[in-house]
């Protein structure tokens, strides 16, 4: 997750030493940079986050956004 989100430029100068589970939010993300994290995460991985799944939590650090993915790639929908 971490080079996907590199390698599309997103979150410069925050991602690259994030810990897997810092809170993302907390290391400045605001809600453009979610969207764009979003967009690039559905594009990657080739899924559709559904509505409920479209918040602060299900983005709030990358072992979360892995566990969401893996959950929707998975058959499972979970924040």
């Amino acid at each position: 997750m971490r080079d996907l989100l590199v390698r599309k430029d997103l979150l410069p100068g925050v991602i690259e030493s994030a810990d897997a589970g810092a809170d993302l939010w907390e290391l400045g993300m605001e809600s453009l940079a979610m969207v764009g994290v979003m967009v690039a995460v559905e594009d990657e991985f080739r899924v559709e986050f559904p509505d409920e799944m479209l918040t602060r939590a299900t983005f709030r650090s990358l072992a979360v956004i892995t566990d969401a993915v893996m959950g929707l790639t998975h058959g499972e929908d979970r924040p």
